[in-house]
């Protein structure tokens, strides 16, 4: 068979590294490649070239915000009755018996991050903006921290609530910590009430 012998050659448009196509249709594909301007695997990879830059996890494909409230409804994690079934399958123990084992700052934390998942993100601003640090993504951050809801007693139903969350750039996120910029107003008026 001639065609396994053959194959045809061309150049990365923007690093000039020599690509190879092999097989029966090799210069079709060739041709087909420098026509959509497709570039080698080393620079479509890296930053502005690679087509998810920038972009959040769910615009992948695996995970879409209708996808996310099907699992918010259908999860094991969000539905009481199969708790229990989830967390022997998972730990060998029932969901009782594992919050034993864990202190409450983590627990106060984990139901706030739950009620969290359960709010319309989608409506917030920057939603879109989403993604991994390390590439200039966006955070969702609780206004009012997490840490101080703990320390002041405030119930996990505030902090978690849409109206205790923002998205900003995620490096900023890290940097403002446990700092309270501002108390959103449905958090102000229970702690007068206190």
């Amino acid at each position: 068979m001639k065609h396994l012998d053959t194959y045809s050659l061309r150049l990365c448009p923007l690093c000039n590294t020599e690509l190879k196509y092999n097989g029966k249709n090799h210069i079709k594909t060739s041709r087909e490649a420098e026509k959509k301007f497709r570039v080698c695997k080393s620079c479509s990879s890296t930053g502005q070239n690679n087509p998810m830059y920038g972009k959040p996890a769910w615009s992948k494909g695996k995970q879409r915000p209708e996808h996310s409230k099907w699992l918010k409804e259908n999860n094991p994690m969000f539905d009481l009755q199969h708790r229990d079934k989830y967390f022997l399958a998972q730990f060998g123990m029932t969901a009782e018996q594992w919050a034993e084992t864990k202190d409450d700052r983590y627990l106060y934390i984990l139901e706030v991050l739950r009620i969290t998942k359960k709010q319309p993100l989608h409506t917030l601003e920057n939603f879109d903006k989403i993604g991994h640090i390390s590439i200039g993504g966006y955070a969702i951050d609780h206004i009012y921290p997490k840490s101080k809801g703990f320390d002041n007693k405030i119930p996990a139903e505030l902090i978690g609530d849409i109206k205790n969350l923002q998205i900003i750039p995620g490096i900023e996120n890290s940097k403002k910590r446990e700092k309270i910029i501002y108390i959103p107003e449905h958090i102000q008026h229970y702690l007068d009430m206190i």
